[in-house]
């Protein structure tokens, strides 16, 4: 009976101590009553920030920025132990940009590396024109480029609108104001992310790539 009782005793304190709880989409491990693990907190504590102070990266249509600081924001409605990238853009220095950390990576990328860059620019000949007859339709399309912020997705938008600048004028007409403003969008993003990949200056990275386009 001794033996019976004990290991009844022992059984039920593996029970308790296994006692976990789903709690704010979280894990809570509970035992004798107590909380002694918060899995949320646990996690937050070990987060690694994917980019550092100091680090050069790509968001969106602000191009390249410079990570500048990591911290919480002191502003009225704003989560104060929210931490967030502050960036400064490298061609815009008067405009702050602030992502939070936690989404940083669905918004924000590391700059190409210097042989990623050489590599896309080779490819250029390579990468597949928008093929696209309707208006409205190919400028959906330029925007979902733009969006995408890769550099492929650059390369397509100005591929595209050389080759078509080139054949209207060659039946005697003008490039349209819709071309003219997303090829100008594209290579302001395309040229100032290659220029920095590259230790390059814009207008020799513009001159670069109509080398590449000259050839297609």
């Amino acid at each position: 009976m001794s033996n019976i009782h004990e290991n009844n005793q022992k059984r039920r304190k593996r029970l308790t101590f296994r006692r976990f709880f789903w709690y704010n989409k979280g894990i809570l491990l509970v035992v004798n009553g107590n909380c002694v693990f918060n899995f949320l907190q646990w996690a937050e504590e070990r987060k690694v920030k994917v980019f550092q102070n100091g680090e050069r990266v790509v968001c969106g249509s602000k191009g390249v920025c410079v990570v500048e600081e990591i911290t919480t924001l002191d502003i009225a409605g704003v989560d104060k132990k929210r931490e967030y990238y502050i960036l400064k853009p490298l061609y815009l220095s008067s405009s702050t940009v602030y992502i939070p950390v936690d989404t940083a990576e669905g918004s924000m990328r590391k700059v190409l590396a210097h042989e990623e860059a050489e590599s896309l620019i080779r490819q250029i000949p390579e990468i597949p024109l928008i093929t696209i007859a309707n208006d409205k339709l190919l400028e959906q399309e330029y925007k979902n480029c733009l969006k995408a912020c890769n550099c492929q997705d650059l390369i397509r938008i100005i591929k595209t609108i050389y080759l078509r600048k080139r054949a209207r004028e060659e039946a005697g007409r003008k490039e349209t104001a819709v071309d003219a403003r997303y090829f100008r969008i594209a290579e302001d993003q395309l040229y100032g992310e290659l220029a920095v990949a590259l230790d390059m200056s814009r207008e020799n990275v513009e001159s670069y790539i109509n080398t590449s386009l000259q050839s297609v």
